[in-house]
C-alpha cells in the first residue's frame, strides 16, 4: 500500500476503523485508509481552474457531486501551498494603479509594466488604502519610474501626506492595462459579479481568491 503523502510504499496495517482497514506510513507517519480517496487529485484541481473562471462554488460542486463546503477546503488548501516570499524585482518600472469596488471591499491593485501582471493589491478605501497599496507595490519594485492613476483624489492626496517621491500623473489614458486586469478579475472571477447576481462577504476569502488568480499562471503552488 503507498502513502498518501510522501508516496513511500514502507507501510504496514494499522487497526482498522468501522471495519475498515487503516495503514500506517513508517517513514512520514501518516495513518491513512486502505480505499482510494472519494476525490481525485485531478477533480481537485478541476474544481480550481472552474473556481478560477467564473464558476460559483455551489456549481462546482453540482458538477463535481460534492458539497460547497468541500469546494471551500479544496481552494484554502490549494491557497496554503502559495509561496510566502514575493519575488522582487530591482529594475526601473512604470506603475499603474485602480480601484474595483465589491460588496464588502473596494480593492486597490497595482500593476507593473515590465513583469505584464499585477505587483500588488490592498483592501480598504480612501487615503490610507492607497498609502498601503503604495507601500506594498515599493517593497516589491524598489525602483519605481513613474506611477499612472486615474483622476481619484484619494491617490494624489496620498502621495503628498506620505511623501512619495516618484512622479505621479493622473490620466485615463496611460491606465489601461490596469483597467484591462480588473476587467478580466470581473469575467472571471464569481466573487466580482455584481449584488444581483453573485458576490463576495467574506474579506478572508477575497483575499485567498485574488491571491489564487493572480499566481494561477505561475509555477507557484505544488498538486494536492
Amino acid at each position: 500500500m503507498k502513502c498518501r503523502r510522501c508516496k513511500s510504499t514502507n507501510t504496514q496495517k494499522n487497526g482498522k476503523t468501522k471495519g475498515k482497514q487503516r495503514f500506517l506510513c513508517k517513514d512520514c507517519g501518516r495513518t491513512f485508509m486502505g480505499k482510494p480517496p472519494k476525490f481525485s487529485a485531478k477533480a481537485k484541481e478541476k474544481a480550481i481552474q472552474m473556481y478560477l473562471n467564473n464558476v460559483g462554488i455551489r456549481k462546482i460542486g453540482l458538477f463535481l457531486g460534492c458539497s460547497p463546503a468541500t469546494v471551500l477546503y479544496w481552494i484554502r488548501q490549494k491557497h496554503s501551498k502559495l509561496k510566502d516570499s514575493p519575488e522582487i524585482s530591482a529594475e526601473a518600472d512604470i506603475i499603474e494603479l485602480d480601484e474595483i469596488y465589491t460588496y464588502c471591499a473596494k480593492k486597490n491593485t497595482a500593476y507593473s509594466r515590465n513583469r505584464r501582471r499585477v505587483a500588488a493589491f490592498t483592501l480598504g478605501e480612501g487615503v490610507l488604502a492607497a498609502g498601503e497599496i503604495y507601500r506594498k507595490v515599493k517593497a516589491v519594485t524598489p525602483n519605481i519610474r513613474h506611477i499612472f492613476t486615474d483622476a481619484n483624489s484619494c491617490y494624489d492626496v496620498a502621495f503628498k501626506r506620505f511623501d512619495v517621491s516618484e512622479p505621479h500623473t493622473m490620466t485615463k489614458s496611460q491606465t489601461h492595462l490596469i483597467e484591462s486586469a480588473n476587467s478580466s478579475i470581473r469575467d472571471n472571477l464569481a466573487r466580482f459579479n455584481r449584488k444581483t447576481k453573485r458576490y463576495t462577504k467574506s474579506l478572508h476569502m477575497l483575499i485567498i481568491t485574488l491571491e489564487l488568480f493572480f499566481n494561477r499562471n505561475l509555477a507557484l503552488f505544488n498538486s494536492f
